[in-house]
């Protein structure tokens, strides 16, 4: 799958695609026995029946099975990280004032570019059916290494997508500005990603034999975001991992369309407010599903939804996104319900944009 991508609550995705995801706050797990149960019941998760044999990670018990796709070979490697083998058959007054607006304007379009499920694929792949190939992988949280795959998988998922084409203008000749500054703005908001109370980050990464410049042995080709969220919290830049852009050198905006950007940002700061800062109960958000576009095709994403909702059952907490036309397949299947539809009106006779604002509850 490509990607769909969520920034403080926003979706950017396909043209007819709905969706969008919010960064949250601080909030304290439940521990909870009622979730359990006894191993010839085992757990049901996303309307499907678990096996009872299961795996500890990051603090979770993560059964040996996929949502949405058959049983994998999970083992462990040290205490957070765990090795997968899937098999899988089937399926911008004063020069210094606009800057200052600029630079606020950049915050709000990252934010709302990386809330937003970047669990679409690109246009020329179709989302359902996908067929599962097995590739050798591990699923752990993100490390400060991994910043420059992590921003180059989410450029690259998300830039086919047509919120990407329609704000952003001249794509490739600006690639290498934009990834410049995307890289700054996560480099300073590493603290923000490894506050585990407030963000589950994790990637999946591949073994690599490209090792001559970098010297690692792995490369991230999928990344998922999520967020805690509490009733009422304000959707704040602060809690944005790209909020620090308004403090970078990034203020020319040579790569966006400007006109087109304070009009969608208005329009999606406006639905954030009504949907993801209007809860009623804590949750856990989907900030960001991403999955490089060369890795389509092996469940990854699916993958990367279990774990959140396996942390949501055991905080006792249901998942929210913001979901494309093209991420919504996936996000059905797995057991969420749409509970709003989402428009963005654009310019210049381009598509109408499409969110859906989907829940999904342990108990259903």
């Amino acid at each position: 799958m490509g990607g769909e991508t969520i920034i403080n609550g926003s979706h950017i995705g396909s043209s007819g695609a709905k969706g969008s995801k919010v960064l949250g706050s601080s909030f304290t797990l439940r521990s909870l026995d009622k979730n359990e149960t006894s191993s010839s019941e085992g757990r049901k998760i996303g309307g499907r029946k678990l096996a009872d044999t299961s795996t500890h990670l990051h603090g979770i018990d993560l059964p040996n099975s996929r949502i949405g796709a058959n049983k994998s070979k999970v083992q462990h490697v040290g205490n957070d990280a765990i090795s997968v083998g899937s098999n899988e058959n089937g399926h911008s007054p004063s020069k210094a004032g606009t800057m200052l607006k600029t630079h606020a304007l950049r915050a709000i379009l990252l934010t709302t570019l990386s809330c937003i499920n970047l669990v679409q694929p690109a246009p020329q792949h179709s989302q359902a059916p996908l067929r599962m190939t097995e590739v050798e992988h591990t699923l752990r949280p993100l490390s400060e290494y991994d910043l420059d795959d992590f921003v180059t998988t989410y450029i690259d998922a998300f830039k086919p997508g047509p919120v990407w084409q329609y704000l952003y203008h001249d794509v490739e000749k600006y690639i290498n500005y934009t990834w410049t500054c995307t890289r700054k703005i996560l480099q300073e908001q590493w603290e923000e990603f490894k506050d585990t109370n407030t963000s589950i980050v994790n990637v999946i990464t591949v073994s690599t034999d490209d090792r001559q410049d970098s010297g690692r042995r792995e490369k991230v080709v999928s990344l998922a975001v999520w967020n805690w969220l509490k009733p009422q919290e304000a959707l704040s830049n602060e809690h944005s991992p790209f909020s620090i852009a308004a403090h970078l050198k990034c203020s020319d905006h040579l790569d966006i369309n400007m006109t087109r950007a304070e009009d969608y940002s208005r329009q999606a700061l406006t639905a954030m407010e009504r949907y993801i800062g209007n809860l009623s109960e804590p949750q856990l958000y989907l900030n960001l599903l991403a999955t490089h576009p060369d890795w389509d095709g092996h469940g990854f994403g699916a993958e990367q939804v279990e774990v959140g909702l396996a942390k949501a059952t055991l905080a006792e907490m249901p998942a929210t996104l913001l979901a494309t036309g093209a991420g919504y397949p996936l996000y059905d299947s797995l057991g969420f319900h749409s509970l709003a539809n989402i428009t963005i009106q654009t310019l210049d006779d381009f598509p109408i944009i499409w969110f859906e604002y989907m829940r999904w509850d342990a108990e259903q």
